[in-house]
């Protein structure tokens, strides 16, 4: 991202968006975690500067709840497929 100013404009831009609307969540819910999927989660990048701006934007005493990424990545919605179609094959 550091050599493509383009590249970092669009992604700093959907943290924007998305620390946004996770600020959102956490001021209405307050959960102690938001746990967010998808490979694009591994960037440690996006996780950093989603929580550093969630942390500004939180009201008062909400600045605790911690973005993390899923455990399964980009891989829940395959595991679920799976799991679906095993119960199907029980049931049968």
């Amino acid at each position: 991202l550091d050599t493509d100013p383009t590249a970092k404009s669009v992604v700093d831009g959907y943290v924007r968006a998305l620390a946004c609307g996770i600020t959102n969540l956490a001021n209405e819910f307050r959960p102690e975690a938001i746990i967010l999927g998808g490979g694009v989660m591994k960037e440690k990048y996006l996780t950093e500067e989603i929580d550093r701006k969630l942390k500004k934007s939180v009201m008062p005493g909400y600045e605790t709840v911690k973005v993390l990424p899923a455990v399964l990545g980009n891989k829940a919605g395959l595991m679920g497929a799976a799991e679906n179609v095993l119960r199907n094959l029980k049931n049968a």
